[in-house]
């Protein structure tokens, strides 16, 4: 028996001797060890990382507390386990930074109509249209409540994520039908049956903060805004260099990518298009004068309401109705004092509420509970 003990053990010894070697002495045998442990390792993180799991532990994938693509991935990937939210909100930075918090709009719902509400934000900074399409696709057949999804003219600054190469990056860690579609004329075609594989993109960067977020516990997720732009030393030539993009390259052509993302909005909505709601969230006055020129900014929200008519689509525009001023804004575009944020919440909560008590839209105690 110890003779067949000490064999064992000088086996055991050999291995991991091996295995030290194979990061210091490039020798075939030591090589070979180092790859069949890192590719069991690959193969058990990858089993390990399913849609289940990113559901449930999506704050262990953040990078910090704003990193809004890992918690809007959790909560996509959860849909489908939990009942049907009451609203869901769609958008960019202009969107999360107007709401004071979707709490505030879920107690509101209750207070005005009875029953519970759950208010999903799936709000994502430099969200482009081609993510919030994929966003919508994501929504579930038994979806009842509202889509609220935001339309500033700011959005179409990133209109969708594109490399060089044509290629669509992925920052969210799901892949659908819209995503496969972009990347198509590229000739790419990224889906298999792994899911940690087909979203390695999302995942792999993010390993280092899963073993960080387990060591030292994950970020609670931040909503409200992290600083004053226009308080930057640099901010004289960072927007100016930022109008004057907008300007050459954004401007020329927006109407056509505008007409055609609502439209693409209306068709991946499907039988949920008529619970759309188009959201103009605020934008200074400041900005639409010098970033967009006024022509320019009523040109874009006349066509955005000429297709909500046309397509019997709600369109919203509160900013006037929250009383928000330039002295509201952090920057053109976003809002940044917790009173003009709750102002804003009560308005668009309020206006949840007329929704909702329309003859035409879905039961909000159906849709919450």
């Amino acid at each position: 028996m110890r003779g067949t003990s000490e064999r064992g053990g000088a086996e055991t010894a050999d291995f991991w001797r091996e295995l030290g070697l194979s990061f210091v002495t490039p020798s075939p045998p030591a090589l070979g060890t180092a790859a069949v442990v890192l590719a069991a390792g690959w193969l058990l993180l990858a089993a390990s990382i399913t849609p289940e799991l990113v559901a449930e532990k999506s704050e262990y994938f953040a990078a910090d507390r704003m990193d809004y693509d890992a918690f809007v991935t959790g909560r996509v990937q959860g849909l489908a386990r939990r009942p049907s939210p009451t609203v869901v909100l769609l958008g960019a930075s202009g969107m999360r930074l107007s709401v004071s918090r979707v709490e505030h709009i879920e107690e509101h719902l209750s207070r005005r109509l009875g029953g519970s509400h759950d208010v999903m934000s799936l709000v994502t900074d430099g969200q482009s249209w081609l993510e919030t399409l994929a966003l919508v696709e994501e929504l579930p057949e038994s979806f009842g409540g509202l889509i609220v999804v935001d339309v500033n003219p700011s959005r179409l600054h990133v209109l969708a994520n594109l490399t060089e190469s044509g290629r669509y990056e992925y920052r969210l860690g799901f892949r659908n039908r819209v995503f496969e579609d972009a990347n198509a004329p590229a000739g790419i075609v990224s889906s298999t049956s792994v899911y940690f594989w087909d979203n390695r993109l999302f995942f792999l960067p993010r390993m280092s903060h899963v073993v960080a977020n387990l060591w030292s516990g994950p970020p609670e997720e931040f909503v409200r805004a992290a600083y004053n732009a226009f308080e930057r030393r640099d901010a004289p030539q960072l927007w100016d260099k930022e109008r004057k993009r907008v300007q050459n390259r954004v401007l020329p052509g927006c109407e056509a990518h505008l007409r055609g993302f609502l439209e693409t909005l209306v068709q991946t909505a499907g039988e949920h298009a008529s619970r759309l709601v188009l959201l103009e969230t605020p934008l200074s006055a400041r900005g639409r004068r010098e970033l967009y020129g006024a022509d320019r900014y009523e040109l874009f929200r006349s066509r955005s309401r000429s297709f909500a008519e046309e397509h019997a689509i709600s369109y919203w525009d509160l900013a006037a109705e929250a009383e928000l001023g330039d002295e509201d804004f952090i920057d053109w575009v976003h809002v940044g004092h917790g009173d003009a944020r709750r102002r804003y919440t009560r308005v668009l909560s309020e206006a949840l509420v007329a929704r909702f008590s329309e003859g035409d839209a879905v039961s909000p105690a159906a849709a919450g509970n």
